[in-house]
């Protein structure tokens, strides 16, 4: 089967289904370091300190189902807001696990890649 996707800036109303995305990485412990899950709460100040023009949370959808959130992918601080690091971002970039393998993460990824350049000097960087 074939999916297309489409990403836009993430809202409030998105948390708790980037949460879940989120915490359905935790038992591989190969994408986060978090080992229990995590709540709607405790990230709220992560979204608050987002802005569409320097560090932007995308969510990631089936085209034509823009609510759906299938994925996620956020440019951060690089190293916790050094000063130094002002021109580099880290990218998160998170899949529900029914939309892994199927060319969402490659499209969030080369988006990111085209519109870097744009989020005011930064340069993306991830592991």
């Amino acid at each position: 089967m074939s999916f297309t996707y489409a990403h836009r800036l993430a809202t409030r109303e998105d948390l708790p289904s980037i949460i879940d995305i989120y915490n359905s990485a935790i038992p591989s412990k190969t994408a986060t370091c978090d080992l229990e899950p995590v709540t709607v709460a405790s990230r709220e100040a992560w979204f608050e300190i987002s802005t569409p023009d320097r560090h932007p949370i995308w969510v990631g959808y089936e085209s034509g189902s823009p609510q759906t959130v299938t994925g996620y992918l956020s440019f951060e601080p690089f190293l916790n807001s050094r000063p130094g690091y002002d021109v580099t971002a880290d990218l998160a970039l998170y899949l529900h696990p029914e939309h892994r393998g199927r060319g969402q993460g490659a499209y969030l990824l080369r988006e990111a890649i085209a519109h870097a350049p744009n989020l005011v000097r930064q340069q993306p960087f991830g592991f």
